[in-house]
């Protein structure tokens, strides 16, 4: 064996070098490069865990800014985001209902905005506290607001009693800020219990930030349309008497054992928290029956044809409306318009606005009928609007006037008012929403609502108000302008139904026109109530409002 290592001492020495380099060779080109990647991605993996360490402590110190569908089901059932006054009052009727005793009056008032910081705690209950509080930063710093509502009932001791602890424990939260009752004895010692209720009704606009979807405010029960056909046939049997109302007071309301509900609000407030949610516009058409103000027979501008269209089938009518007409005609007594579908009723900067006088904004067709049927006998010219394009209709509201400003429209309210304490107005902006190929008519339309507006107005509001004959003639220049605009747009546009609704405006505006000539002739006020009655049916039909027909 040393022998042959003696003789292969080389080659041995040799193959010993070679497997040495190879394997030196081995680690650098092999070895060394992974575990120098190894260490490379052992420190990255540590930079992520500490990255991960970090971000899961600051995740800890979040708190989400959104709620669960149920936590959102839950607050807004308590504490809505917007007054929600009509639910409110759907939900007192209700229990009105259930209870038996009659409501006599419902008034309201709206104080928005005022600082939540400790009232919370006296609002929620401690496990609806405990539920906002992770989620919502800084609840107390949520503004918080309220409605107040001083409910005036009438019935047995027991049932009244009951309707106190109904109302308190309504989904929504109710604080009872005063309860107080007497008994009265009338005839053969029947004993009549009078309780009037002071509920507080809280809501928080901050909510909306919390809460993704917000459902429309729908009734629970199902509105009787055929009483629809009713008060308008009940309506048009008064026209007779409205039109020989005379004077600067209107005929007193009709005595009634009940009364409607009323909605007294804040003027600003309103504006500011309903603007999204109440549409007052404007309307167009009439009924081709009995005219307040005039003879019977004929038709005041809309269509001249005679079918019944019930709601839930509106359609416009597809015969033009005349142009020639007689003036002894008058305005409709009562018109009832639709919400056209995609209205944008929300103002936006640079919007043009009209402004309007809303009386009643109702769920029930008892309280509407009845308030509608009020302002009549009054001798006012009523306009309601349906909110939802929608046959239940889901919510009517009542206008009473229009005007060009905010102020001119408060004082037809604060008028209103003075007649009867339950025509509590209040007051909405509505934009003008023309198409591109109408806005032509807007400027022309503009003026005309401002200078017949502000006639009616002041010829309403002030004693012995006279129309001068100047302005008479520049409003007839006015409405001639608009006249000579509202053709072309009807010669140039192919919806034949939009040409209906602009020649409409024609009519309205001559009505309005000739009731301003005869006023200035007689000085009769109850004439600028068919002003504003036209005017309302002018720019409804203007802004594409649906008229509903009724024979």
């Amino acid at each position: 064996m040393s022998e042959w290592l003696d003789r292969n001492q080389k080659p041995v020495l040799y193959i010993i070098i070679l497997l040495f380099l190879g394997l030196v060779s081995l680690y650098i080109y092999q070895v060394r490069p992974l575990q120098t990647e190894k260490a490379t991605q052992q420190r990255e993996l540590q930079l992520i865990h500490t990255e991960i360490s970090n971000y899961e402590a600051q995740i800890s110190q979040l708190r989400p800014q959104t709620l669960t569908l149920q936590d959102q089901k839950r607050l807004l059932n308590s504490v809505p985001s917007q007054p929600n006054v009509e639910q409110l009052v759907a939900d007192l009727e209700r229990t009105e209902l259930e209870t038996g005793v009659f409501i006599r009056n419902i008034s309201t008032a709206i104080s928005p905005n005022e600082s939540g910081e400790s009232l919370w705690s006296h609002i929620f209950s401690e496990d609806m506290l405990e539920i906002l509080g992770p989620r919502v930063k800084d609840v107390d710093m949520l503004t918080v607001s309220y409605i107040e509502l001083r409910v005036d009932v009438t019935g047995e001791e027991k049932d009244v009693h009951m309707f106190v602890e109904k109302i308190e424990n309504l989904p929504r939260i109710i604080h009872l800020q005063d309860y107080t009752y007497d008994i009265s004895v009338g005839e053969n010692s029947v004993k009549t219990f009078n309780g009037t209720v002071t509920i507080r009704a809280f809501y928080s606009e901050d909510f909306a930030e919390y809460i993704e979807t917000l459902n429309e405010f729908e009734l629970d029960y199902t509105f009787d349309k055929e009483k629809l056909d009713q008060y308008i046939k009940q309506a048009e049997g008064n026209s007779d008497e409205i039109g020989e109302t005379n004077g600067n007071t209107p005929n007193s309301p009709s005595e009634s054992n009940e009364s409607s509900t009323d909605v007294v609000t804040d003027n600003e407030s309103v504006e500011k928290n309903h603007n999204n949610t109440i549409v007052g516009g404007t309307t167009g058409g009439s009924t081709s029956n009995g005219q307040a103000g005039g003879t019977t027979g004929g038709t005041s501008g809309g269509s001249t044809g005679n079918a019944v269209t019930k709601p839930g089938n509106v359609t416009l009518s597809p015969i033009y409306p005349k142009e020639s007409y007689d003036k002894e005609l008058g305005v409709s007594s009562i018109e009832l318009y639709y919400l056209p579908s995609g209205y944008d009723k929300t103002v936006k900067e640079g919007d043009s606005v009209f402004y309007l006088v809303q009386t009643g904004a109702y769920n029930t067709d008892v309280y509407f009928s009845k308030q509608l049927l009020s302002l009549i006998d009054a001798g006012m010219f009523p306009r309601t609007v349906v909110r939802k394009y929608d046959p239940a209709l889901s919510s009517l509201v009542i206008n009473t006037g229009i005007a060009h400003t905010r102020e001119s429209a408060t004082a037809i309210g604060d008028f209103l008012y003075k007649i009867d304490r339950e025509f509590n107005s209040w007051v909405e902006a509505v934009p003008f929403r023309l198409p591109t190929d109408e806005q032509k008519l807007l400027p022309e339309a503009i003026e005309a609502i401002t200078y017949i507006s502000d006639v009616a107005v002041k010829g309403i509001t002030t004693n012995d108000y006279k129309l001068a004959e100047e302005q008479l003639l520049l409003i007839r220049s006015k409405v001639e302008a608009y006249e000579a605009e509202a053709k072309e747009v009807i010669n140039n546009t192919k919806n034949a139904d939009r040409k209906v609704q602009i020649q409409d405006t024609i009519i309205f505006l001559q009505l309005a026109l000739q009731t301003l000539e005869k006023f200035e002739q007689t000085n009769e006020v109850q004439l600028l109530w068919q002003t504003q009655g036209a005017m309302l049916d002018f720019a409804y039909s203007l802004n594409g409002f649906v008229r509903f027909e009724t024979k």
